[in-house]
């Protein structure tokens, strides 16, 4: 989930405390930023709604003395301009439809509150957006009224053109613009153009344009000149058309318009090179964007967008990019894309027309409409395929090189230590020749031996691949509770069938979790519970230990949290540290199945 951008102040009108903790909870585990009041009874609502005026109102809809609807109506009373949320045990249709007619933001139902935090968050950005939009009216209204403005204020200059007699008169700012303001207000027609373009091909140009809408061959006389002033090269465009004609239709009078372009141009110019720029900045970054105007139905992409896809048809449309996602990472896209967020972030892969397929990061903001329908979408695409080979050459690397290590370990050092026992056995037949401490160094290398065996086992994910995951980490709770006082609680769902990337990645994750709370969280209790859905593997584990503060979480993150969050990017996951002084530490990972399934096909 998206981090809030500033400090919210939610009121919940509660009467449950269970239910309030829950979703205080709930909240903070989304990583919301929040001040939390609660109240129970209408009165002490209506109250704090001067007092602390929340920016997220959150209501139980049946509470003893009055209703969700009771307190959306005072708020409406005070003028409060925040989401409003209802979250109750059970609401029948006809209650919420008539909750969402009366303006409820949304419903949320207690036995789904999961889906609390992404319903507080499209609220606040439904809000936010609906601020901008608010925004954005005033300033098209400001900007409109500058218009008429400009326009009356001479700010465009006008001409008028006695065809006849060959005359023309400008206005104030006409002469400033064609920089002729010495010259009278009517002057002769030779002088329509400024005096620089004598003779240069400019001038045979417009009078070739003009003599074509004069005669009839275009409705309008258009043209761009560009000239020289004092300080730098100027450009105007001339808009002009014949208002009178004479009964056989000879053209009498022209009037129109001369405007000052000389910005624009830069700016045009200035586009044309930042558009060459990002076009090799996509080259560079192997990125693409695109455009989906839904509402016109019009998509529009970059050619870095067509290149990292091997696009060679004109037409293509977003319809036709959600078909060549993997079948196997089309649920996931979907679900990240219309879950209804203003931006998202998904890592999937491309169908090519050649049957090969490319593994792209595609990210992007979303614009609603007053329905809460997707109305465009603006987003990028980056080919990340050579980076998921190397993430998975490291990590397949990584594996190798600590079986190599563990096969030394054995073969060397535990063979040697083993050949050491045995000459010290031999020697202590001879204890005129040896000194009283051989049997103290007989039990120090039984010693050495263990742990080197212990070093073996911890180094290697062989113990993984031949008994299961299940059974692995059973293994590691019998030797914290061989090697500590602690007994760890540990409830695991079946985790079968992944793959065994994923098994030795959550497998080192909970033996460094373990290890790092038998040396130094002083615990009295541990508890690991590892949950599968059809979607997600949920890691927690949990002691009761020292904990550390939220201002030296930098400080704690060592390289045994760093790793295994690390682990946990790798795979696509969610990583996530809990943690107060004196009252333990909670470490949560949370996997989703169906971006893993690529790594299958490298088993």
């Amino acid at each position: 989930m998206i981090e809030a951008s500033h400090r919210h102040r939610i009121l919940l009108l509660e009467d449950n405390l269970d239910d309030a903790e829950i979703i205080r909870m709930t909240l903070k585990r989304a990583k919301y930023d929040f001040d939390f009041r609660k109240v129970d009874k209408l009165e002490s609502f209506i109250e704090e709604l001067k007092i602390f005026e929340p920016s997220v109102i959150i209501s139980d809809y049946n509470l003893p003395s009055t209703t969700a609807l009771d307190a959306f109506s005072e708020v409406r009373k005070v003028d409060i301009d925040a989401p409003f949320i209802v979250v109750s045990g059970f609401l029948g249709d006809e209650i919420a439809v008539e909750a969402l007619k009366q303006g409820v933001t949304d419903l949320v139902s207690k036995n789904n509150l999961e889906r609390l935090p992404f319903a507080l968050e499209r609220a606040v950005n439904e809000f936010e957006v609906l601020k901008q939009k608010q925004q954005a009216e005033e300033q098209l209204k400001i900007n409109k009224e500058r218009l008429e403005l400009a326009v009356t204020g001479a700010e465009m200059g006008t001409f008028d053109l006695d065809i006849i007699n060959e005359t023309i008169v400008y206005n104030q700012r006409s002469r400033q613009i064609l920089d002729i303001e010495h010259m009278p207000e009517e002057i002769r027609f030779n002088y329509f153009l400024p005096k620089q373009l004598d003779g240069s091909s400019q001038l045979e140009e417009v009078k070739r344009v003009l003599s074509d809408h004069l005669s009839g061959k275009s409705v309008t006389f258009q043209y761009e000149i560009s000239f020289m002033v004092e300080g730098g090269q100027r450009s105007a465009q001339i808009l002009g058309k014949v208002i009178e004609s004479s009964d056989i239709g000879v053209p009498l009078r022209m009037s129109g318009t001369i405007s000052d372009i000389t910005q624009k141009k830069r700016d045009a110019d200035e586009l044309v090179r930042n558009k060459a720029i990002l076009e090799e900045a996509e080259k560079v970054g192997v990125i693409g964007s695109f455009e989906w105007d839904i509402k016109n139905d019009r998509f529009d992409c970059s050619q870095g967008f067509r290149n990292i896809l091997e696009l060679h048809r004109d037409e293509f449309n977003y319809d036709d990019y959600l078909q060549n996602i993997h079948p196997q990472d089309r649920r996931i896209f979907e679900e990240v894309l219309f879950r209804k967020n203003t931006v998202y972030s998904v890592e999937h892969r491309m169908l090519l027309a050649s049957g090969e397929h490319k593994a792209v990061r595609s990210s992007g903001r979303i614009v609603y409409d007053e329905n809460s329908k997707i109305k465009s979408i603006f987003g990028l695409i980056q080919d990340i395929t050579e980076q998921r080979n190397l993430k998975s050459s490291i990590y397949r690397g990584q594996e190798q090189e600590r079986r190599r290590i563990s096969r030394e370990i054995h073969d060397g050092i535990g063979q040697m230590l083993v050949a050491a026992k045995y000459r010290l056995m031999s020697m202590s037949q001879e204890p005129e020749n040896n000194p009283d401490g051989v049997g103290d160094v007989e039990e120090l290398i039984d010693l050495i031996l263990e742990e080197s065996r212990r070093i073996t086992k911890n180094l290697s994910s062989k113990i993984v691949e031949e008994h299961g995951l299940n059974k692995a980490i059973q293994y590691l709770a019998e030797d914290v509770r061989q090697s500590s006082e602690l007994t760890p609680n540990v409830r695991l769902s079946n985790l079968k069938d992944i793959s065994q990337e994923l098994a030795n990645t959550i497998y080192r994750i909970v033996q460094e979790a373990l290890n790092n709370i038998v040396k130094y969280a002083e615990a009295s209790s541990v508890k690991l519970t590892i949950d599968r859905s059809e979607k997600y593997i949920k890691l927690d584990i949990s002691d009761d230990g020292i904990g550390f503060s939220k201002e030296n979480l930098v400080d704690s993150l060592g390289n045994g949290l760093k790793n295994m969050k690390e682990r946990t990017l790798l795979f696509n996951g969610l990583f996530d540290v809990n943690s107060v002084p004196g009252e333990g530490t909670n470490i949560h990972c949370l996997f989703p199945l169906m971006a893993l399934e690529e790594l299958d096909e490298h088993n």
